[in-house]
């Protein structure tokens, strides 16, 4: 799963997130990381980063089902309906979206596989 998060000046500054006001602390960080990063206009900032959804617990060794997806991408169950809707208006622009979340084949992770994931 590819978990992409959106650092702009609207809201915590890429600067506050890594406390450091030095872009190549910030790049040498997401390279030791794994994580792709990518300089947007406006002094945005792109990082995209490919995990899978199972891990093997450190204990029992069980494979399990780790994955935060549902807090990178808005969906309703988080929200409930009405900040939802609101939240989808508000970042109605691809660019202004702070996070998002696609399968490992680029196609987007929609809602109604959040849905199934809440009732499991």
């Amino acid at each position: 799963m590819d978990f992409i998060n959106q650092l702009a000046r609207s809201h915590k500054s890429w600067s506050e997130v890594f406390e450091t006001a030095n872009p190549d602390e910030v790049e040498k960080f997401c390279t030791e990381h794994n994580i792709k990063l990518r300089w947007l206009k406006n002094d945005w900032l792109e990082m995209k980063q490919s995990l899978s959804p199972l891990l093997q617990h450190p204990v029992s060794k069980e494979i399990v089902w780790f994955n935060q997806a549902h807090l990178y991408d808005f969906n309703p169950k988080l929200l409930g309906i009405w900040g939802f809707l609101t939240t989808k208006l508000f970042y109605f622009r691809r660019l202004t979206r702070l996070h998002e979340v696609f399968f490992a084949d680029g196609k987007k992770y929609l809602v109604k596989i959040f849905t199934i994931l809440w009732i499991l």
